[in-house]
């Protein structure tokens, strides 16, 4: 299924291109979101899913069809409902895809009870918590929960709980979990995880918090939430650096994270509305999703299929074309969101090359299932 949406979601980078370059329409006012949660919901959502209980278990597991059946039907629900604006279709999804994730988190804290040298199960807890969270928010933008519960600004924390919540917990736990397997190294920073998941667990909380509860104590609680995010990413980015005999998945790796810190180090002037960086709010999701996640997705989800099928052998994605083509595609889309009246030109140049980024990692998981089955 990660393959799946992960075609689905290269075809959609195409038409993204086109449309932004102005040759053809969009049809929607909603398809820019449409294509994230491609990204989140369908590619990468996928996958955590399917392996992170494997990983834990440390053996093959059956099908849980009841998780898989619930959560992809939702997936469908919620991207047909997002993508005409149906709220009774947008908020079925949204409940069904809630429940995939009850039921998933029941299955990790059952696993839990595994011994292991260290754990880092708190990160994919706490992770599908902050999903959770997500997705409450997420619903709440059709449903007028942001006056019920008194949300300043339901979006940006909707936004910042999937980001900085969900998915910098369950990276990080992958690659501290995966990093002696795809180096061959063992892990220095042993002693520092504990350090990493609260500094990004508490982090994530703030950039949360602040948003929900706007007025004066925002700002300085934004700011306390991207010094401890920005450590606790610090650590786990120095580990990467330090590895020895580097190969293209890390510098995938690498590069994925430093694009974290243009819209984290942005944000004070986006809290201080200065007219310069007014597109950066806009923009800046799919800046991280495509530089950030889509980049450590091209690294991790080829490996995660090659040790699924030959384990101890497996190596990182990524070749050198699609390290070059997703970052000049983020590169290209930061110039847009400074460069107003080429702003559709870079976008245009953004996907294109995010297209060829994605149909690489497209045709390798496809060498790598037809190995399998031949």
């Amino acid at each position: 299924m990660s393959f799946f949406y992960l075609f689905v979601a290269t075809l959609i980078s195409i038409q993204a291109s086109l449309i932004a370059f102005g040759w053809i329409s969009s049809g929607s006012t909603s398809i820019s979101w449409v294509r994230i949660h491609f990204i989140t919901l369908g590619v990468v959502t996928q996958f955590i899913f399917g392996y992170t209980p494997i990983h834990l278990s440390k053996k093959p597991l059956s099908t849980r069809w009841d998780i898989f059946l619930v959560l992809n039907s939702g997936i469908i629900i919620f991207f047909y409902g997002r993508s005409i604006l149906d709220f009774y279709l947008i908020a079925t999804g949204g409940t069904l895809i809630f429940m995939a994730n009850i039921l998933f988190l029941i299955q990790i804290i059952k696993l839990d009870k595994i011994e292991r040298t260290y754990s880092t199960t708190n990160f994919y807890i706490f992770g599908i918590l902050f999903y959770l969270i997500g997705i409450i928010l997420g619903a709440g933008i059709w449903t007028g929960l942001s006056e019920y519960l008194k949300i300043f600004n339901i979006l940006e924390a909707h936004i910042h709980a999937q980001n900085w919540g969900f998915l910098s917990l369950m990276f990080a736990g992958f690659i501290i979990d995966l990093y002696p397997e795809f180096t061959k190294n063992e892990l220095h920073i042993k002693n520092n995880i504990d350090k990493i998941f609260i500094s990004l667990s508490l982090g994530g909380f703030a950039l949360v918090l602040s948003p929900w509860i706007g007025g004066v104590l925002a700002q300085p609680i934004a700011v306390f939430g991207i010094v401890l995010f920005l450590f606790g990413t610090s650590i786990l980015l120095n580990t990467l650096i330090k590895t020895e005999n580097k190969d293209i998945g890390i510098y995938h790796l690498i590069i994925g994270y430093n694009w974290i810190y243009t819209p984290v180090l942005l944000a004070p002037f986006v809290l201080l509305k200065i007219p310069a960086f007014s597109m950066v709010e806009y923009l800046a999701p799919q800046a991280l999703v495509y530089g950030w996640i889509v980049q450590l997705t091209i690294a991790l989800l080829p490996f995660i299929l090659r040790n699924s099928f030959t384990p101890n052998q497996a190596k990182l994605g990524g070749n050198v074309f699609s390290l070059i083509t997703v970052n000049v595609g983020a590169l290209s889309l930061w110039i847009s969101i400074f460069s107003s009246s080429l702003r559709g030109v870079f976008q245009g140049i953004a996907y294109l090359f995010w297209f060829f980024a994605l149909m690489s990692t497209v045709i390798q998981i496809y060498n790598i299932f037809n190995e399998k089955l031949n």
